[in-house]
């Protein structure tokens, strides 16, 4: 009887293994990146913290599409014009504002929405998440639009960062909620 159990067991671990796959990533050709050689590139894996994807950079991850389109770093002007009762950042801090398109490639007859997640990880390692503090963005993005098949939403995150390290950072992003996390620069 335990042979069965952990017979069962392990073809359980197996099928459970194989639902989740590496996100797929179309990165945008531009003159501007760097070419480095072959085995620099295989040196560190694309996607990590140390070498993330560039933004622009298209990750796909089971029926989602997600791409971030632009990083404007400081972007405390462009909130505190957005909304009078958004709070001035804190001291030693400024607010980062983050636009990402996510296209629905599934198809489901009732739609989906899209339940991406988006961090900011700070030089030192800390996550900052946009609900972190009460900021309303400039256009921001749509998280409860029931998307069909081939549709798309685009707007804004909003982040509290810090300021001497802004550009340090990275964005943690998963295009789906049950989907891999990948790194994207922020600049």
């Amino acid at each position: 009887m335990d042979k069965k159990l952990i017979a069962t067991g392990l073809v359980g671990l197996l099928l459970l293994s194989g639902c989740s796959s590496s996100p797929s990533v179309e990165q945008p050709s531009s003159s501007e990146q760097e070419q480095t050689a072959p085995e620099a590139q295989e040196a560190a894996k694309e996607g990590t913290r140390d070498n993330p994807f560039p933004i622009g950079s298209a990750v796909t991850d089971g029926d989602w599409t997600v791409t971030v389109n632009s990083v404007t770093l400081d972007g405390t002007q462009a909130i505190a014009d957005e909304n009078p009762f958004n709070e001035a950042p804190a001291e030693g801090s400024q607010h980062m504002l983050v636009n990402v398109t996510a296209t629905y490639n599934g198809d489901d007859a009732d739609g989906a929405i899209p339940m991406l997640t988006l961090e900011y990880v700070t030089k030192d390692g800390n996550t900052i998440n946009s609900f972190d503090k009460m900021i309303v963005p400039p256009e921001q993005f749509n998280s409860i639009e029931t998307l069909y098949a081939g549709a798309s939403t685009t707007g804004n995150f909003a982040f509290e960062i810090p300021t001497a390290t802004a550009g340090e950072g990275t964005l943690a992003l998963k295009a789906d909620m049950l989907g891999d996390k990948v790194f994207v620069a922020v600049q």
